[in-house]
């Protein structure tokens, strides 16, 4: 018997908008808090500029995860201001 559902399609900028965001997760906690804030931005910037992808689910997901990457990229960056600032803190005192 034919099975009547059609397997769920993933479109190609879903899987490519995605990818960019989880590299900048990654760059957030392994590498640097400023690529991962330019990679979500960038994200952001090609969804909203391309109208890609076309579904709103898979759009919730590209600014969801682009957003994750941008703010764990900022607080990246605030935690290396504070770890900065506690050890000067340490040396002086």
């Amino acid at each position: 018997m034919e099975s009547t559902f059609s397997p769920a399609r993933i479109s190609g900028a879903l899987l490519i908008l995605t990818l960019c965001s989880c590299v900048g997760v990654v760059a957030s906690l392994v590498y640097s808090g400023y690529l991962a804030i330019v990679l979500g931005v960038m994200v952001i910037a090609l969804a909203l500029g391309t109208k890609k992808p076309e579904t709103k689910r898979d759009r919730t997901i590209v600014f969801s995860m682009a957003g994750v990457s941008v703010l764990l990229g900022v607080g990246a960056i605030a935690f290396g201001i504070v770890a900065r600032v506690l050890a000067q803190l340490a040396q002086a005192g």
